[in-house]
């Protein structure tokens, strides 16, 4: 006689004592499947299936010391992480997700109900907590959160896994974090994962009761830890305990390194069985001290010391090299606009694909939106021009740089190729400009952010506006001539400053022409001495002249065009003759 069951451990050929169900005849169950289905077990008769589910998955996982194993448990595992990766990531998200608090006062609703399926309902719930309360720690629950992303229920927190994921998943979510996607079909580790959040889950392994009430999720943790510290053991000893064996994760880290985690209307702290959920800090110190992005200046900082914000970041979209950014590496599909009217002194942008405030610029920061053209050609052994490429001969270009633009760069800086900056002849008279902006990268190579703007001719007698959400640009010719003399200054040679410029210009529908004498030590405008009209701007002649009067030196100009319509500003950088005696 064959003996029919789901398992091998119980054999005979005739009656026998039969043995009821335990751990050793569940794990003898074959799977015909081997695991390696697309949709998990359906079958389990508890409205607490998904529980059991994740928690067998970690049980499994967390037999073998690659935490491998079948495609389900794998699937099942991560998805528990991904959704816990969201929540820790709170502030990333808050904008599209929803949770739900459900507890005991729900439970009671639906027994007093008038309606006889919500008391059946709540009788059935009612009968699966008490009945597996020691099993899954529902003897001990004070809510669970339901979440929901985008509208849809993506799973909430367990009692007995601390978070799991919904049947929903299964549609493959793609939720970008950083340079991951969550719920994306492919399972991920905890040890591949954003460091902060590893280290968000060994602080709480190390609370009181942890491993008595998740047992299978601390097993899987101590290999975790294990994993981590052979395949990343520099980001181990950095982070989780240094090279001589010293605990990095003192017992006060997860309150005061994670932010308390608060989510709905009355700001309800997050729990799961009386163990509080954190959420990821970002300071803006981290940004700095990790980021790639950061403009590789010191003289921002030596222009301003007291200054509580950090050196910005440059950002441009398309960026395709390995670069930290925040909490990972670049994603090239970031979108980063070319104007943004939020400031960014004031820390008022959001980054880009981030919920955190950090200061940052972008194209229209550094660049001005007209390009100011001469209809001659700039003395480039008497001023700095940039590298000119494919444009006449004949025709001459202001910087169009904006004052902010020396907040970070000299002109040493521009002449020996630090900050490099270029204008290439386009089709139909156009001109681009590219700024490449040096960053501090932290990938052992000088990597540098581009900024370009295409400026197009246009009329300044009708002057258009640009857009410069699109990057719009217009380049307009005005006629006028500057002269500076002497072109010398102070080298190891103290001298006393005595300058005149002359400035011819030729009369437009200009209302003027204005110019500020600008200190580089200070990036601030230095007194001019006198200033006068030799052909004034309401005389009978063609050409207005006008002399300045300077007895204090100065490294640049900044020219602004006052034009009915728009002001438009350029600079000019001398190349000086210092003076060594």
């Amino acid at each position: 006689m064959k003996v029919l069951n789901y398992h091998k451990s119980q054999n005979g050929g005739h009656w026998f004592r039969s043995v009821a169900m335990g751990k050793n005849e569940i794990e003898a169950i074959k799977d015909p499947q081997g695991g390696d289905t697309n949709q998990a077990p359906t079958s389990i008769p508890s409205p607490f299936a998904r529980f059991d589910l994740v928690r067998t998955a970690f049980s499994n996982l967390s037999l073998k010391i690659s935490l491998k194993g079948t495609r389900n448990d794998e699937k099942l595992v991560s998805e528990a992480f991904d959704l816990g990766e969201i929540l820790f990531n709170y502030d990333d998200f808050k904008d599209r997700l929803k949770l739900v608090s459900w507890s005991q006062k729900d439970l009671d609703t639906l027994l007093k109900s008038n309606s006889l399926n919500h008391q059946r309902l709540g009788k059935a719930l009612d009968l699966y907590l008490k009945q597996d309360a020691d099993a899954y720690n529902f003897n001990h629950i004070q809510r669970l959160f339901i979440v929901f992303y985008k509208g849809v229920a993506i799973g909430g927190t367990s009692p007995s896994t601390m978070f799991f994921s919904s049947a929903n998943t299964s549609h493959h979510l793609n939720i970008p974090l950083g340079n991951q996607n969550l719920f994306d079909g492919n399972p991920c580790p905890l040890h591949r994962r954003d460091i902060e959040y590893q280290k968000m889950w060994y602080c709480l392994k190390k609370m009181p009761d942890f491993q008595k009430r998740f047992k299978e999720i601390a097993d899987y943790l101590e290999i975790s830890e294990k994993l981590l510290k052979s395949e990343f053991p520099v980001l181990y000893n950095k982070h989780i305990k240094s090279e001589n064996g010293e605990d990095l994760l003192k017992d006060d880290y997860y309150t005061t390194k994670f932010d308390e985690l608060t989510a709905g209307g009355n700001n309800d702290i997050l729990e799961i069985i009386g163990f509080p959920l954190r959420k990821k800090r970002i300071a803006l110190d981290d940004i700095a001290n990790v980021s790639g992005f950061v403009i590789k200046t010191t003289r921002y900082k030596n222009l301003y010391p007291k200054l509580e914000n950090p050196i910005p970041l440059a950002l441009q979209k398309n960026f395709h090299k390995t670069i930290p950014y925040t909490q990972g590496n670049w994603n090239p599909s970031t979108e980063v606009l070319p104007y943004y009217e939020e400031d960014w002194r004031r820390n008022q942008r959001r980054l880009p694909g981030q919920s955190t405030n950090y200061p940052w610029l972008t194209i229209s920061d550094l660049l001005e939106p007209y390009l100011v053209r001469v209809n001659y050609p700039i003395n480039t052994e008497a001023y700095f021009t940039g590298t000119l490429l494919d444009l006449p001969e004949n025709k001459g270009y202001l910087l169009p740089l904006k004052k902010d633009f020396f907040d970070f760069f000299g002109f040493d800086d521009l002449e020996k190729g630090i900050v490099k900056l270029s204008m290439h002849g386009e089709g139909g008279g156009g001109v681009r400009v590219c700024l490449q902006i040096p960053i501090e990268s932290r990938n052992g190579q000088q990597e540098y952010v581009s900024f370009d703007r295409t400026y197009i001719p246009a009329n300044a007698n009708d002057l258009p506006k640009p857009n410069l959400n699109i990057n719009e640009g217009f380049i307009i010719e005005e006629k006028f001539t500057i002269n500076i003399y002497p072109l010398v200054r102070s080298g190891d040679y103290k001298l006393n400053a005595d300058y005149r410029i002359q400035l011819i210009e030729q009369k437009t529908n200009n209302e003027d022409i204005k110019i500020d004498f600008i200190d580089l030590e200070s990036n601030s405008s230095v007194e001019i001495e006198s200033e006068k009209y030799r052909s004034p701007r309401n005389g009978e002649k063609l050409n207005i002249s006008k002399y300045y009067v300077l007895k204090k030196e100065f490294d640049y100009l900044s020219v602004q065009f006052k034009n009915p319509k728009e002001n438009i500003n350029a600079v000019l950088v001398p190349k000086w003759f210092r003076y060594n005696g």
